[in-house]
């Protein structure tokens, strides 16, 4: 079963149809397993807030208000659901390179790589990819989840402002911050890259 209306979608999986939330999983697993995994920077930690995320969207769908679409909602949970991740953790250790976990990902749940068969391109994304990561994982959550949303999920100001829900210059102040910040961690690393 196909449908193409989001709102026929909803109320259909409000009604307990099983096809019609697998769809609504289908089409957005992907970006939230993306944006877990670049707010927590741990692919087992983005495993487990797409399941918390999809339960509760199981859970909540009939107290859906279609007053934003559907992701907007969903990216609302996902944000959450990885700030109470993180927050879980109790302690957060300041990252360095060499505590990231292993960036063996296979292509396939990598964004941008699914097309590539160089090795070594696919490697130095990685690489970079896993710089930046540890120096978001430094970002307090609310910081790192609007770069994240819009820097890497390209959102727009008003899409961010409603997931959050935050004024579009909230949203501008902290995606200033935020960049601010991790220009001054990546500054070092560029520096001895091109040093």
């Amino acid at each position: 079963m196909e449908v193409k209306n989001e709102f026929d979608l909803i109320e259909k999986a409000s009604a307990g149809d099983e096809s019609a939330f697998e769809q609504i999983i289908r089409s957005h697993q992907e970006n939230v397993y993306f944006l877990a995994y670049r707010m927590t920077g741990s692919h087992e930690d983005a495993d487990d807030v797409v399941q918390e995320v999809f339960i509760s969207v199981y859970k909540n769908i009939g107290k859906f208000r279609k007053e934003a679409g559907l992701g907007t909602w969903i990216h609302r949970i996902a944000v959450n659901k990885a700030i109470n991740r993180l927050r879980r953790r109790k302690v957060r250790k300041e990252t360095n390179l060499d505590e990231m976990e292993n960036f063996a990902v296979p292509a396939d749940r990598e964004p941008g790589l699914s097309g590539m068969s160089d090795p070594k391109d696919i490697l130095n994304i990685r690489e970079k990819r896993t710089i930046i990561d540890a120096a978001l994982k430094k970002l307090p959550a609310k910081h790192s989840s609007v770069i994240v949303m819009f820097d890497l999920q390209e959102m727009s100001h008003s899409e961010i402002a409603k997931v959050l829900k935050i004024s579009e210059g909230t949203v501008r102040s902290r995606l200033h911050y935020a960049r601010k910040k991790l220009y001054e961690y990546l500054k070092p690393l560029v520096s001895e890259i091109k040093g």
